[in-house]
């Protein structure tokens, strides 16, 4: 074919050189169909050792053209797929050094991969910033190389110093055999999910403290009945024996003893009013704790209200 013809001559006289040499090249077929052809050359020399032809042994191999060709589309795809999801996507090899990085990872402010040359990636200022963060990563990892996955969310500081929140997957590549041949890591910033989340469960706190405030104001007229007939028993018990500790001795001074001790009872038991209505305006932090429902609500439970 005329656009193959300089590339012909080119090979043809490295084989008028004295070398093998092959080239490939596309013509028309048989039946008018397009078909890739691979040539070898060789020099053929007469008995001074001259060369004076060549021969060349030409081959179909549209196939493996074609082969290749969706290979190398498919290896593109993938790689569009790989650059394209919004994902901090990092490729270590099974000891966990870097291998590729995605374009989301490439082009996180400050990131540069001679940051990670000679490095685990728990070795990272990413992550050595903490212990507990690092020893979570390096057993991802370990775990990864069992062929495992590993999935949690983790802090992250970033080459600038920022700290984020990340939800982090660690997932093993294994070829058709299922040897684990690389580790691919996913990393997706979750620091505004984790904020809204956070201020959220403050939204419901002060909710819950409104509430609160508002049950104690529709409660407060029960509350004054409450703690008036203990403050006037105090007061009537504390008069009482006042008279009697003046007028009277032996038996009616432990009369006296017995309206005393009454009046502590009383005492305590206005303090715990009020240390119940304290309690209920406090503002609190929500705790969060498993509960056994079905022993809470079975009717004999020691723990049931």
């Amino acid at each position: 074919p005329p656009e193959y013809q300089e590339l012909y001559r080119k090979w043809e006289r490295q084989v008028f050189t004295g070398e093998k040499a092959t080239i490939v090249f596309e013509a028309d077929g048989l039946k008018g169909t397009r078909k890739w052809l691979e040539a070898i050359g060789t020099p053929l020399r007469n008995s001074s050792g001259e060369i004076e032809a060549l021969l060349a042994v030409t081959r179909d191999i549209t196939n493996r053209v074609v082969a290749e060709k969706r290979l190398r589309e498919n290896e593109q795809r993938l790689r569009n797929i790989f650059n394209g999801l919004p994902y901090y996507l990092t490729l270590f090899s099974v000891d966990g050094s870097l291998s590729l990085v995605n374009h989301t990872t490439f082009d996180s402010p400050g990131f540069s991969s001679d940051q990670l040359q000679g490095l685990k990636i728990w070795e990272t200022e990413w992550i050595r910033f903490d212990p507990v963060v690092q020893e979570r990563i390096r057993h991802a990892f370990f775990q990864a190389q069992q062929g495992l996955n590993s999935r949690f969310d983790s802090p992250i500081r970033m080459v600038t110093g920022e700290m984020k929140q990340f939800e982090i997957t660690v997932h093993p590549v294994c070829d058709e055999k299922g040897t684990v041949r690389e580790i691919l890591g996913a990393g997706v910033d979750i620091t505004a999910r984790v904020e809204a989340e956070a201020q959220a469960q403050r939204f419901r706190e002060e909710i819950a403290h409104a509430t609160r405030l508002s049950t104690l104001g529709e409660m407060a007229a029960n509350i004054a009945h409450e703690l008036s007939q203990p403050l006037a028993a105090i007061v009537n018990y504390a008069f009482t024996a006042q008279v009697l500790l003046d007028t009277v001795e032996g038996e009616e001074k432990q009369r006296c003893a017995k309206y005393l001790d009454a009046i502590e009872a009383q005492s305590m038991r206005a303090g715990q009013i009020v240390s119940s209505v304290q309690q209920l305006v406090r503002k609190t932090k929500t705790e969060h704790a498993a509960v056994d429902l079905v022993r809470r609500t079975r009717p004999n439970s020691e723990e049931a209200p």
